[in-house]
């Protein structure tokens, strides 16, 4: 009965590590086409013209600013001729929908050229994801080498897209507040605040966890810097960022970018349901995510890395206009599951934790391929799952604690 019982366990754990292995051949499989895909697209590209992806949105409107022209961002078809696109490449409106002081950031950016900018963004931000990571959590090299390799980070970054940046941001607030360096979680919020869309379910766990002191002080340096801005590039910057955020839904839609999102707004338009509809469905998922998140968040017995995919997934889950590239938010929330143990704190139950970060960490190759089918939305009930399960079983260990 014994050797029977060694056999089964072997032969399972043989399975596991096949599975294991088969999925990051996979994804790194994936990372290569894209990262060959994109450099077969730039070889084809004339001299001088830059790539249709959402990096040459950035540096464009950096090339506006540079200029001296801080409104010209705001007009469609001025961005567009500053993208300097082949005369063949077509893409749909983009609307820039980024604060002054995300402008103020990247303006140097557009001094120099596209090329040069898209290395220099994509490599800052790698280095400072990994960074933030290795600083507190001390990565191991095959840490590094999945999160490098990680399909979203491969997808994020040849798209010309931020969120790796903001990804970083993220795991910095984390871990400081965790560790109640309170001024440099702030900061950190500051930085998020670049991206104002991301903020809901951030300000959900403040206030249920009543962080006064990192509210506080980051209220105070958001204001400073709405001051420093209303000063240059002036109030009407801001007059033509709300008029454009009002319209950033309507335009995303009727561009046809909506088949790209993850939320459950974007899993309703997948199944073809109108726009009132899909949102009152994105509504009830966003009310459940954050009363959720905000239970997991009050309770002191539940793992600070369960707390911490939990958030990073709800921040993709009430989101409603976020798209395919932003994934990366799902890597960071595999990266703190790989040390999540089980609700009962069995040690075989921690492989369920490090299955659900196998599970995220390839989600951005099984969105691929069925996004392009049906679209992308179909990702939004795995996150959600996962999401529930990671809270449920810290609320378990809590429970059992308590």
């Amino acid at each position: 009965m014994r050797n029977t019982d060694m056999h089964r366990r072997a032969f399972r754990q043989v399975v596991v590590a096949a599975a294991v292995a088969a999925v990051c051949v996979l994804g790194v499989s994936f990372a290569g086409m894209w990262t060959w895909g994109t450099v077969q697209v730039v070889r084809a590209l004339p001299e001088g013209a830059s790539v249709a992806n959402d990096g040459s949105v950035f540096w464009a409107a950096a090339r506006l600013a540079v200029a001296g022209d801080w409104l010209a961002p705001f007009d469609a078809e001025r961005l567009a001729a500053a993208r300097a696109l082949a005369p063949d490449q077509t893409q749909p409106i983009m609307l820039w929908l980024y604060p002054p002081s995300y402008l103020a950031l990247t303006a140097p950016f557009g001094a120099l050229g596209f090329y040069a900018a898209w290395a220099i963004t994509a490599g800052l931000s790698l280095a400072a994801l990994i960074g933030a990571f290795a600083v507190f959590r001390s990565l191991g090299a095959w840490q590094s080498g999945a999160i490098v390799l990680a399909p979203a980070i491969v997808v994020c970054l040849a798209q010309g897209q931020n969120s790796v940046f903001f990804a970083a941001a993220l795991v910095v607030f984390i871990e400081t507040w965790r560790r109640e360096r309170v001024w440099l979680a702030a900061l950190a919020l500051v930085v998020l605040s670049l991206k104002p869309q991301l903020g809901v379910a951030i300000a959900v766990v403040l206030l249920a966890t009543g962080a006064w002191g990192v509210i506080g002080r980051a209220v105070l340096c958001v204001a400073v810097m709405v001051v420093a801005t209303l000063i240059y590039p002036g109030g009407a910057y801001w007059s033509a960022w709300l008029q454009a955020v009002q319209h950033a839904g309507d335009v995303t839609l009727a561009s046809g970018l909506g088949r790209l999102l993850i939320s459950p707004l974007g899993l309703g338009l997948a199944f073809g349901w109108d726009r009132t509809a899909a949102l009152a469905l994105q509504a009830l998922v966003s009310g459940l995510v954050l009363v959720v998140l905000a239970r997991t968040w009050r309770q002191a017995a539940v793992s600070p890395d369960a707390k911490a995919a939990a958030l990073s997934l709800a921040i993709l889950l009430v989101t409603p206009y976020v798209v395919y590239y932003e994934l990366v938010f799902a890597l960071v929330a595999a990266v703190y599951l790989i040390g999540v143990p089980g609700a009962v704190g069995k040690s075989q139950d921690q492989g369920q934790g490090q299955g659900f970060a196998l599970v995220l960490w390839v989600l951005p190759v099984a969105a691929h391929f069925l996004g392009g089918v049906i679209g992308y939305g179909v990702v939004a009930p795995i996150l959600l799952v996962v999401f529930l399960m990671v809270c449920r079983r810290g609320n378990a260990v809590a429970g059992a604690s308590s």
